[in-house]
């Protein structure tokens, strides 16, 4: 099984966050990070920010559809493509 390393880009791919914030303060929905459900991909977003499939989530539209076309979901340190 592929080790899955989280980016250190601050951008949407990032590493997965503690589900407190520093200072013990609980994070909110909208700030909650998640991880893609595709097997390939090591990115982390905004539980708002998901694209949703068959109760599933995931980072963008490529994960989601399963990389249809061959193609990475793009994200920066990211090199998933289904496989």
């Amino acid at each position: 099984m592929k080790s899955r390393q989280r980016d250190p880009n601050p951008a949407l791919c990032r590493p997965g966050a503690s589900p407190e914030q520093p200072g013990g303060k609980a994070m909110n929905a909208a700030t909650e990070r998640v991880e893609c459900a595709c097997s390939d991909c090591v990115c982390t977003m905004p539980r708002d920010k998901a694209v949703e499939r068959q109760g599933r989530l995931y980072c963008g539209e490529s994960c989601a559809r399963g990389h249809d076309n061959g193609a990475g979901c793009g994200h920066s340190g990211c090199g998933c493509a289904g496989k």
